[in-house]
């Protein structure tokens, strides 16, 4: 009787433990499909997460890709506006080896071709030496124009070169600067002053150290107050703290040295890469130059190389001051202005040559041999002698018993030339010499 009421005791035991595990079943499988589907979600949206930097990443890398493309294509297509390329620069194209001598003229902001100089400034490259030199020269220096038989200022070439039209303005300009300074110029860049202020501009603005407080209500646009310190310029004020004069022309010129400096620096840094399509088209509209395209990138990677700065300009004891009716003429002292012109100008390698040079001239030109010696002695050849010949020669030629020994010096004698003269392994005949190399002035100078 006991066993049998155990039995059924048992069995209703079992069924409330099967109902049990059976819920416990179902809500453990219920909690599983529950977590699994809040597995899902989360990694789905993990997913999407994930997904957004990757694709930020391929659209910047194709935004930058695309700005590449784009500034490659302006650095290689964009025309250069030139005023005149001559034949001469057109056969002897900068290949980014040797010196480049550029000169920078800044006009004033006159509408049509007539125009005052406001601006000469020398620049000199030197791959060699990764060296940038910069001369600045005062306008008003009075020169002798043969063209026109007058005493000019550097200022009014020009409208010289306009007014006339028989000389193509700034080729005249060239000439007479490369000639009363004795420095060879291979190019030309010249700019308006508008044209400097876009440039400025479309660079981001320049950075210059100014080292006292300057103010000159006639500068630039407006007028300029700058206070002491490294300084942020835009393009109106850019111009204004490098045309004033408020402190002293001397000093004006070397505020130009330093702002022209940072200026091309500027222009080259990386930090200026995204602007290259902006500054591409700025130089093109604002800017005439003899510079061809691949020169212009050539000269851009010679500045980024570069690493010693020399900076110079013509010092007001360089001139005498003469009184005349019209005003003040500036009358150049060449011995003045040689020594600072040679201390930018002198190429390092000429001088480590230590080659003796002598200069004889064959010509009838009175001087001419006095004349050349200059234009050598401010690129650092040691001319150690200058005379005339007896027997005249019809081409220019330099003799030298070991060319190779001084091949930069020669080679800086050639360049001087128009003309290259040939160069002949020996000695000259019927002249007496002690030098290492010696230059006789042939008749095909006369003209030059």
């Amino acid at each position: 009787m006991g066993s049998n009421l155990q039995n059924p005791l048992r069995i209703l035991k079992r069924k409330l433990r099967k109902r049990k595990v059976r819920k416990k079943g179902f809500r453990a499988n219920t909690l599983r499909l529950g977590r699994r589907d809040s597995v899902r979600n989360s990694s789905r949206k993990n997913g999407y997460l994930n997904i957004l930097p990757v694709l930020g990443v391929i659209i910047l890398i194709i935004g930058i890709v695309g700005w590449i493309a784009v500034s490659i294509f302006k650095l290689y297509s964009f025309e250069v506006n030139r005023a005149y390329r001559d034949e001469r620069v057109i056969e002897k194209e900068w290949k980014g080896e040797s010196r480049l001598n550029i000169l920078f003229v800044g006009l004033d902001s006159r509408e049509g071709e007539y125009a005052y100089v406001d601006a000469i400034i020398l620049v000199m490259l030197d791959p060699d030496s990764k060296t940038v030199g910069i001369f600045n020269i005062n306008p008003d220096t009075s020169v002798y124009v043969s063209e026109y038989d007058v005493e000019e200022k550097l200022r009014n070439l020009y409208n010289r070169g306009v007014i006339d039209q028989e000389s193509i303005p700034i080729l005249l300009l060239e000439d007479k600067v490369e000639k009363l300074f004795s420095i060879n110029i291979d190019r030309y860049v010249l700019m308006r002053e508008e044209g400097l202020v876009e440039m400025v501009d479309s660079l981001g603005a320049i950075y210059v150290n100014n080292e006292v407080k300057l103010i000159d209500l006639d500068a630039g646009q407006g007028g300029i107050d700058i206070l002491p310190g490294s300084q942020r310029l835009e393009g109106n004020d850019y111009w204004g703290y490098v045309s004033a004069d408020a402190l002293g022309v001397e000093q004006k010129y070397i505020r130009q040295n330093e702002a022209l400096e940072s200026l091309l620096q500027r222009s080259v840094n990386y930090a200026v890469f995204f602007k290259i399509p902006r500054i591409v088209d700025t130089f093109s509209r604002t800017v005439r130059t003899d510079l061809s395209r691949p020169e212009l990138l050539r000269l851009a990677l010679t500045m980024n190389r570069a690493n010693d700065v020399k900076s110079g300009f013509t010092k007001e004891s360089a001139f005498e001051k003469v009184k005349l009716d019209e005003g003040i003429r500036l009358v150049p002292i060449l011995e003045e202005i040689d020594q600072d012109i040679q201390k930018v100008f002198v190429d390092p390698r000429i001088s480590k040559e230590q080659a003796r040079v002598e200069v004889f001239n064959s010509t009838n030109i009175i001087g001419l041999g006095a004349f050349r010696a200059r234009w050598l002695r401010n690129i650092g050849v040691d001319v150690i002698r200058v005379g005339d010949t007896a027997q005249s020669f019809e081409e220019s030629v330099i003799y030298s018993k070991d060319p190779e020994a001084f091949k930069y010096t020669i080679n800086g004698i050639k360049k001087s030339f128009d003309e290259e003269p040939e160069v002949v392994k020996g000695e000259p005949s019927d002249i007496i010499s002690t030098g290492d190399v010696i230059l006789i002035i042939g008749g095909n100078a006369e003209e030059n």
